[in-house]
């Protein structure tokens, strides 16, 4: 299973990276202009050479949001959801041949009656496998002309029938949290992206939303137009270096870890609105995204960092400086062989933006936000392999879950000629949730923080030469199991094509 999504979100990284590139206008030079922090008539990324369609549909804006959110549309968006968990249980069951996709009309009947549970499922299934499968659920609502928050419900919606009727295992609170809620966050995200590429090239869009392009065959009708779109896109190709060790307080595990991980990656940045020119009064009106995947043929590391604006409010604004205050939602997930963390927290953030002379642009931006589920590994199953309990052979989780805080802060000075320096770091405390600790998993807390470091510059027009450092540390605290220190660095060198 774990090879398997490793290949999926290979497959579906380079999918995105084709589908931007081919939105992206190469022609369009990457120098660093002064910044003009007033809205612009130009069209933006995604809106240029949309021609009369495109000014069409911003025309038709309100209308087309409103009127298509009726009756017929909610039960258009509500079949798609029960079709969609239907398949997946189908697929399950007879292909994959998974036990838990076994059900009967007694599995139904004994999970309507059984207690929730915190499931013991695997990192990747529970963290982000059923966000995706969320943003599918979410996905019918949006493509059916719904808004975000009514939306939600049908992603609420699609994870009930889920729990209680999809599977042979008692309903879950995790898989209930990540599914709507990391459903939504991922959904928005895709179905803003899908958008953008719609109206240019339809024949791509449904690498970002399936189930967009999905109801646009089976129905004839286009998902409505939204404000906004992608100002900044950029392709990254590296060279990796990876470092990682563990200490134990008990020395029971002498592990140092991977060292001297040579790999090959891939990633992408998306900068989605911009936060200086209005007041976000609709959820992911601005958003950012980068991810990255590392392969070699021993050890793999996947990165998803994510933030979007709920709301915003932007305070002064003109060609000098910019400050904007905003609620969000941020999703941060690392999964690789020997680390796995996650964090979904809302909080709020300021950020400022400076035009300064001789061409120099500095940003800077700070949030702090409450973890409503974290997540991250009991070091002491993982490397003792304690996927099944010897008490009973049940399944267990060889990670925690937990709620709590963190902290971010990024930093960014450009020029021209010097290059451009990036600066950004987070930190994170979570207590494991009551009853949610695994038959040999132990309840404690978590302090963890991580750090990016980065230069790049200009080698011609629109390519970029970059060398980053990044570093994650852990410090585990557990009542009953091993303390741990672990440490993870990552050297990256990279070329980057901006758009």
């Amino acid at each position: 299973m774990k090879k398997t999504i490793r290949l999926a979100a290979c497959v579906l990284l380079l999918c995105v990276c084709t589908a931007l590139y081919a939105q992206a206008d190469g022609s369009a030079g990457a120098e660093t202009r002064t910044i003009d922090f007033t809205e612009k008539d130009a069209p933006s990324f995604s809106e240029a050479d949309e021609g009369d369609v495109g000014k069409k549909a911003e025309r038709d804006f309100g209308k087309a949001e409103f009127t298509k959110a009726d009756f017929r549309h909610g039960a258009i968006a509500a079949g798609e959801v029960f079709s969609f968990n239907i398949f997946i249980t189908t697929f399950n069951r007879i292909i994959t041949r998974s036990p838990f996709a076994d059900i009967s009309l007694e599995t139904m009947g004994h999970n309507i009656t059984h207690p929730w549970v915190w499931d013991q499922d695997e990192f990747e299934i529970n963290q982000i496998g059923h966000p995706y499968q969320g943003s599918i659920y979410f996905a019918a609502g949006r493509a059916n002309g719904f808004n975000f928050w009514q939306s939600f419900a049908f992603a609420a919606f699609g994870s009930l029938m889920w729990e209680y009727t999809m599977e042979n295992e008692p309903p879950s609170f995790n898989d209930f949290i990540h599914t709507p809620i990391g459903g939504s966050f991922l959904g928005e995200m895709f179905h803003r992206i899908y958008l953008s590429l719609d109206e240019k090239y339809p024949y791509l869009s449904w690498i970002a939303s399936p189930q967009a392009a999905l109801n646009r065959l089976l129905t004839g009708e286009k998902a409505p137009r939204e404000e906004g779109g992608i100002e900044a896109f950029s392709l990254r190709l590296s060279a990796d270096h990876i470092d990682s060790a563990f200490s134990f307080s008990d020395n029971a595990y002498q592990d140092k870890g991977y060292r001297n991980v040579v790999s090959g990656g891939i990633g992408f940045d998306i900068l989605y609105g911009n936060p200086y020119v209005r007041d976000v009064k609709k959820p992911f009106e601005r958003f950012t995204l980068s991810t990255d995947a590392s392969f070699d043929g021993n050890y793999y590391d996947i990165k998803i960092f994510a933030d979007g604006f709920l709301r915003s409010w932007v305070f002064e604004a003109n060609d000098a400086v910019a400050t904007t205050l905003a609620l969000d939602l941020s999703y941060d997930f690392i999964m690789a062989t020997d680390l796995n963390y996650q964090n979904n927290s809302f909080g709020f953030s300021v950020r400022q933006r400076y035009a300064l002379p001789h061409k120099w642009t500095i940003e800077w931006k700070s949030g702090m936000g409450a973890t409503y589920l974290g997540a991250s590994d009991y070091y002491f199953n993982l490397k003792a392999n304690k996927r099944k309990s010897k008490y009973d052979g049940s399944e267990q989780r060889l990670y925690d879950l937990g709620i709590g805080g963190n902290a971010k802060a990024e930093f960014k000075a450009a020029n021209p000629w010097a290059g451009t320096f990036f600066l950004d770091g987070a930190f994170s405390a979570f207590y494991t949730i009551p009853g949610s600790v695994p038959p040999e998993g132990s309840s404690g807390c978590n302090l963890i923080w991580y750090g990016n470091a980065a230069y790049e510059h200009c080698v011609y027009k629109n390519y970029y030469a970059g060398l980053s450092f990044f570093l994650y540390q852990k410090f585990g605290f557990y009542t009953k199991g091993s303390d741990v220190f672990q440490t993870t660095s990552d050297w990256k060198l990279y070329v980057k094509r901006y758009f």
